[in-house]
């Protein structure tokens, strides 16, 4: 029991029926004995560095460690100026501490040079021809970044819309050589069809694949790289308005949906369907895109079921997001698209639904594959062309842990004498990594892959101080 006089804790322990009252100690711990029981009493900041220890308590450190010869490893910060140690046969002992400022200071890294990719421009070895695109997975390519190249040959110069029907995740595009934008998820990309320039004659695109992970949970199908046909002249097309209805039972029981109704048993959810004319040509092809969807969808065309949107469940692989091809469906005329939702009344149906319509003819061609390959040329970066930048540097002399921080650049990856320290990203969470003590030699090869080929002037190495630094045997 405790309670407040002036500035100092009062308690009351009671053991086997004796009683005693103390004043919780702001410094030393206070040791005392009732009812033939030692009890150590502690303030509050001494509660947080209190360690059980192989029949020890020690009180101080801001972390203990291993014992050798009856003494352990105490790590000590700033705070820390006195050590207790009580044993379990009642010894006990002080030891005092002299106070250090922690070690302070970051380490610069100089003498960068760059690495080029030939991939950009379709160069370099290790092209191989697939015919149609495929997943990075039926290539054997299951991590990582990848190449894909393709090409179209254009009656003339004009600008036009690129699209892709079936991608993952984020993929840079360049044209020639030249950077024309990022299709995908994530900052500065696109979902719509992406702007690019065309050039009179044939036009060399490749496209730098970012593989971004898997999801953990439910019956995803999540293939990475480009798994559809990409179309240029690709617009946004009007759905026209809506007929809306309200529906008495789901058009379609799958074992999706049957999985997300066991979990989604909110009284407000019920069934609704959107239907809409839209004119096609026959040489069309499209897309219909759901975004930020989180309520089940089913989607039709002509009464065929075109696929199931999982809505955000992640048991059923629910992304919020999805996109369906329509081509199969389609005929010349006016087509009748359903969509079917169960959950939350949705509400503007216009930033929900998106249609994008190309010309199938428009398709690009003689697709190639290439898995990624450390670039060994060495060269000046054009302005944001991926490239590879690489610098020495001696074992660090400041105590760990140390973290490279990623200042100035766009997104990436980072290598340590090979090893693979993570990515990191502009808009975060990822800003600074972890650099592993055992992964230090003499000197040190620091690899810096910027997908926008940013330069690392402003990266440098820096001790976390929020840890202890130094060690004593108590």
């Amino acid at each position: 029991m405790l309670r407040m006089i002036a500035a100092r804790r009062e308690g009351l322990v009671s053991v086997n029926g004796r009683e005693a009252k103390f004043i919780f100690p702001t410094t030393d711990p206070l040791a005392f004995t009732v009812g033939g029981v030692k009890i150590l009493a502690v303030s509050r900041e001494a509660a947080d560095r209190t360690w059980f220890a192989e029949g020890r308590i020690l009180i101080g450190p801001a972390y203990v460690g291993e014992q050798k010869e009856g003494k352990h490893e105490c790590w000590l910060d700033s705070r820390a100026s006195v050590i207790h140690a009580y044993s379990v046969n009642g010894e006990y002992r002080r030891s005092e501490v002299l106070a250090e400022p922690p070690p302070q200071g970051l380490i610069r890294l100089n003498g960068w040079t760059s690495k080029l990719f030939p991939e950009v421009e379709g160069k370099g070895e290790g092209w191989r021809d697939i015919g149609t695109p495929r997943p990075v997975e039926e290539l054997g390519a299951y991590y990582g970044y990848s190449w894909y190249r393709a090409s179209f040959d254009s009656d003339d110069k004009r600008a036009s819309g690129l699209f892709f029907t079936r991608a993952a995740d984020r993929i840079h595009v360049f044209r020639n050589g030249s950077r024309m934008g990022i299709w995908g998820r994530g900052a500065q990309a696109t979902r719509d069809p992406l702007p690019v320039e065309l050039n009179k004659g044939k036009n060399e695109f490749v496209f730098l694949c970012d593989n971004m992970g898997r999801s953990s949970e439910g019956k995803s199908h999540d293939q990475k790289g480009i798994l559809g046909n990409v179309y240029l002249d690709a617009a946004a097309r009007d759905l026209g308005s809506a007929d809306w209805a309200t529906l008495s039972g789901p058009p379609n029981e799958s074992w999706e949906f049957r999985t997300h109704l066991c979990y989604s048993g909110a009284s407000n959810f019920r069934f609704f369907r959107l239907r809409f004319q839209v004119p096609f040509r026959e040489d069309e092809g499209a897309v219909l895109a759901l975004r930020w969807v989180p309520q089940y969808a089913w989607v039709y065309v002509h009464g065929h079921l075109v696929g199931e949107h999982g809505g955000d469940d992640p048991l059923v692989s629910g992304f919020c997001f999805n996109e369906f091809v329509l081509n199969p469906y389609l005929a010349n005329g006016k087509a009748e698209i359903e969509v079917s939702f169960y959950g939350e009344p949705l509400g503007d149906f216009s930033e929900h639904l998106y249609l994008f319509a190309y010309p199938r003819t428009r398709a690009l061609g003689g697709w190639q594959f290439k898995p990624w390959q450390d670039p060994t040329v060495e060269g000046d970066v054009q302005t944001s062309l991926p490239a590879c930048w690489e610098c020495k540097f001696p074992k660090p002399e400041l105590p760990g842990p140390l973290f490279l921080v990623t200042e100035g650049l766009s997104k990436g990856q980072v290598y340590l004498n090979g090893h693979a320290m993570g990515r990191y990203w502009e808009i975060g969470p990822q800003h600074s990594l972890y650099l592993p003590e055992p992964w230090f030699q003499s000197p040190n090869r620091l690899v810096v892959f910027d997908e926008a080929g940013q330069r690392p002037d402003q990266v440098y190495i820096i001790r976390d101080s929020r840890y202890p630094a130094r060690m004593v045997r108590a």
